[in-house]
Order: C-alpha cells, then sequence, then structure tokens
C-alpha cells in the first residue's frame, strides 16, 4: 500500500510540472507577442501550480516514500522533467529580459524622435517684422 500512494504522489507532482511546462511555453508565446493581459493571467496560474506542487512534496515528504527499485523508474522520469521545466523558466526568464531591452530601446527612440520634433521640429521663423523700425 505504500508504493501505491508513492506513485500516486509521484504522478500528481509529474502532472502539475507537465501543467507547468506547457504554461511555460505559452508565456513564451505572450512575451513575444507582448500582450501583457494574457501575460498575467499566466502567472497567476503559474503561482497557483507552484503552490499545488509544494502541496505535493509536502504529503509525499510527510508520507515518507521509501527508496524501492520499483519507483526508481518513475523518479528518474520525474527528475528529468523537472530539470526540463526548470530549463524552460531560465529560457523564459532570458527571453522576458530580452524582450524588456527591447521595448526599452524602443521607448528611447521614441522619446528621442519626441524631444526632437518638439524642440527643433517646426524652427521658430522670424517673419522680419519689427527688424529695423527702432534702429
Amino acid at each position: 500500500m505504500r508504493t501505491d500512494e508513492t506513485e500516486g504522489f509521484l504522478d500528481r507532482r509529474l502532472a502539475i510540472i507537465e501543467k507547468l511546462a506547457a504554461n511555460t511555453r505559452t508565456q513564451r508565446r505572450f512575451i513575444a507577442k507582448r500582450q501583457l493581459t494574457g501575460l498575467r493571467r499566466l502567472l497567476r496560474e503559474r503561482d497557483e501550480l507552484i503552490g499545488e506542487l509544494a502541496a505535493a512534496m509536502e504529503e509525499g515528504l510527510r508520507s515518507d516514500p521509501q527508496g524501492t527499485a520499483e519507483l526508481a523508474g518513475p523518479l528518474r522520469m520525474l527528475r528529468a522533467r523537472e530539470r526540463e521545466v526548470l530549463e524552460l523558466s531560465a529560457g523564459l526568464l532570458q527571453a522576458a529580459a530580452l524582450e524588456k531591452s527591447r521595448v526599452a530601446a524602443e521607448l528611447r527612440t521614441l522619446r528621442a524622435g519626441r524631444s526632437l520634433k518638439n524642440h527643433y521640429g517646426e524652427a521658430r521663423r522670424n517673419t522680419g517684422r519689427r527688424l529695423n523700425v527702432k534702429g
């Protein structure tokens, strides 16, 4: 019975990790498209999934899984999938940082262009009126 419970916990953790991986891939698409509303929703879902994963891990630790040979395969698969999700998350952070720098560069060029237009776009023209009136 103990190994069945442990397998259930491992399956639950694996399902949550799969959801996290799908969420991460979707976030990457949203970052590339700059869809911030959808990205906020995905971040909320990700927080919930991480909370579920933490609860599942805590339950698994309380049940004190025994290291049997039967569980070695599922544990290996779980660890590999966790590493994949961590790599996806690291790539997501890099993509977000790159997109942030692109947005910042665009804003700087827009600001510089606006400044040039406002200050030098329409030069003040001296109409020549009263140039020689007093002198």
